[in-house]
């Protein structure tokens, strides 16, 4: 009696398209996290070479106006200095404010991240539709 209720619920197939279910939804996880890790990746290279060029600018521009400071009050020395003390109260007012600036960046990040969530639920549910 057993048997004949089991083919005719064809329980046998409903548990090998439920395994095979849970089979797909973890190998489509498995790819969501490798392209979340891919663009991770990505973002870092890029905003890294992008630091790097900011820094490389930084620092001529930082020469060329200790030269030019120096140009101008005839002693080169003096010039450096004064850029000197410039960059290191721009240091003290950021290492000030450094909590607020991580928490603030925190934030935005959270942000930007819930967002693209929301646009790939949004993108499931219309192709589910």
């Amino acid at each position: 009696m057993k048997e004949k209720i089991a083919k005719w619920l064809r329980l046998e197939e409903l548990a090998e398209n439920l395994i095979g279910y849970a089979e797909a939804r973890i190998e489509l996880t498995k790819v969501r996290m490798q392209e979340q890790a891919c663009k991770l990746v990505a973002n870092f290279a890029v905003t890294l070479i992008i630091a790097l060029a900011f820094t490389f600018f930084a620092g001529l521009a930082s020469f060329t106006t200790g030269l030019f400071l120096g140009q101008l009050l005839d002693n080169t020395a003096l010039g450096f200095f004064i850029l000197s003390v410039i960059s290191a109260l721009i240091v003290a007012v950021l290492y000030y404010y450094r909590k607020s600036l991580i928490q603030s960046t925190m934030d935005k990040v959270f942000e930007v991240m819930n967002e693209k969530e929301e646009d790939q639920n949004d993108n499931k549910d219309k192709t589910a539709e």
